[in-house]
């Protein structure tokens, strides 16, 4: 594996508190994702998507040189520190993602636009006979990484589909986690007066009040486990739309355990889009290509 990190500098041993948004990615039929080739592929991307017609009747904005290209205002996207690292005897693509927000900021009665950047951790990795993304950052900001995805990294785009969890999915894995819950959310009343009701506590499972509020469908479970890294308490929250946080300090590396061993097992994988014409092209067309043919 002579493309993967170093052991002394695997970013899996990075100690945070990890949250992100998963996806599963849906190749072309009759191919599959060659990992190697995807990794190259994301090493050192630029994608930049013309803004001015954000602004065009902003005409008491001020807009600083810097974040101007050719008459033009840009807003960029690029992939950092991309690379191999090894997880259960697997490959696995870690990464870093930088891209632009936009803000406003007043000074002395004038308007000048500013922008910031913000950096998001990604995997991608395997899991039984599907590939998945995490983007690890809030929901809005993961939405927008994928959404830059679609309109510009033509191959891997429009493979990318959102994962969802059940009521039900969402209380395996607290079970196969043995946890204690802390908070739950839950929504999907057949009375129309109720949106939704939450419960916070702690080792309320099996209650009678949370088993009344079972009427509606769980959108999403706060918990505490131990089993997850032995001798240490942690601190889980997991939402439907595949949203997995782990509030208290931990490994990369144990985040992705999460995913595999826990989340992705659980995981229903709707087809929500289908490969691009240009993902279809490029299984024959490259020798490159992030697909193979099985």
């Amino acid at each position: 594996m002579s493309d993967a990190i170093t052991e002394s500098g695997d970013p899996l041993q990075v100690v945070d508190t990890y949250s992100g948004k998963l996806y599963w990615l849906n190749p072309p039929s009759g191919t599959k994702i060659d990992l190697n080739h995807l990794n190259e592929k994301m090493k050192n991307r630029t994608f930049q998507h013309d803004i001015s017609d954000q602004f065009e009747d902003a005409d008491d904005l001020i807009i600083p040189q810097v974040f101007e290209q050719d008459g033009t205002m840009v807003k960029t996207t690029t992939t950092d520190n991309v690379g191999l690292v090894e997880f259960d005897h697997q490959e696995v693509i870690c990464g870093d993602i930088v891209l632009d927000s936009i803000n406003e900021v007043s000074y002395r009665d004038k308007k000048i636009l500013m922008m910031n950047t913000t950096s998001s951790k990604f995997l991608i990795f395997r899991q039984g006979d599907h590939h998945y993304l995490a983007i690890l950052s809030r929901r809005e900001l993961a939405e927008g990484i994928v959404s830059v995805f679609r309109d510009q990294f033509t191959e891997l785009g429009s493979i990318i589909n959102k994962t969802r969890l059940t009521s039900d999915s969402i209380g395996c894995i607290r079970e196969s986690l043995d946890a204690v819950l802390m908070d739950t959310i839950i929504t999907d009343y057949d009375q129309t007066e109720i949106s939704l009701t939450r419960i916070r506590g702690e080792d309320y499972q099996d209650t009678s009040v949370y088993e009344r509020m079972e009427e509606g469908k769980v959108k999403s479970h706060m918990f505490q486990s131990d089993d997850l890294v032995s001798d240490q308490t942690k601190t889980i929250s997991i939402g439907r739309d595949g949203l997995v946080r782990i509030y208290s300090n931990a490994t990369l590396r144990t985040y992705l355990e999460l995913l595999k061993e826990y989340v992705v097992p659980e995981v229903h994988r709707d087809a929500s889009s289908s490969p691009s014409v240009g993902a279809w092209e490029s299984v024959s067309d490259d020798d490159s290509s992030i697909f193979v043919q099985i």
